[in-house]
């Protein structure tokens, strides 16, 4: 593992970080893995799909569960807002575990698309109206057999994301 690279991957993170962006756009190294003493770039912002570390992921998980696919987000603002919600989760100070990372990617991409198709354009326009009706629709929504979902999985879908204080992220 060359000294450069790893000053290019700090490098990058904390720009990323700090939303410092390159020829007006964010573009950096945003995940890497070491295997055989050699650190490999996985996934860079710019890229839609990132791929987690397999060092870092339960054995049992699969590559394909270890990919964050943003090009799911259906509005390109919104995708890009997630990418800086994700990154900040990446790099923060509490060393999530990859099932968490994916689960969080899962809640903003689910939430990013339904802010999509009620015609909320980014972030900065969710209302505290818009997040009450995000928890009545998550709350209507039912599992394969047309029951609704238990409370305790609707509570953790609606609670999940429109109580996050957004602030942190931007």
């Amino acid at each position: 593992m060359s000294v450069e690279m790893k000053a290019e991957v700090l490098a990058d993170r904390q720009r990323l970080w700090e939303g410092r962006a390159i020829d007006d756009r964010l573009r950096g190294i945003v995940t890497t893995d070491l295997a055989d003493g050699e650190l490999y770039v996985l996934s860079r912002y710019e890229e839609d799909v990132w791929t987690l570390p397999a060092s870092s992921s339960p054995r049992n998980m699969q590559a394909s569960g270890r990919k964050l696919d943003f090009g799911t987000i259906g509005s390109s603002q919104l995708r890009a807002e997630a990418k800086r919600i994700i990154m900040r989760l990446l790099f923060g100070p509490n060393n999530l575990a990859t099932s968490t990372i994916v689960t969080y990617f899962k809640n903003v991409r689910h939430w990013a698309n339904w802010l999509h198709s009620i015609g909320v354009s980014s972030l900065s326009k969710v209302t505290p109206l818009v997040s009450a009706r995000y928890v009545e629709y998550v709350n209507s929504l039912k599992n394969n057999q047309g029951k609704p979902f238990s409370s305790s999985v609707s509570a953790l879908k609606s609670t999940h994301l429109p109580s996050v204080d957004l602030r942190h992220f931007f």
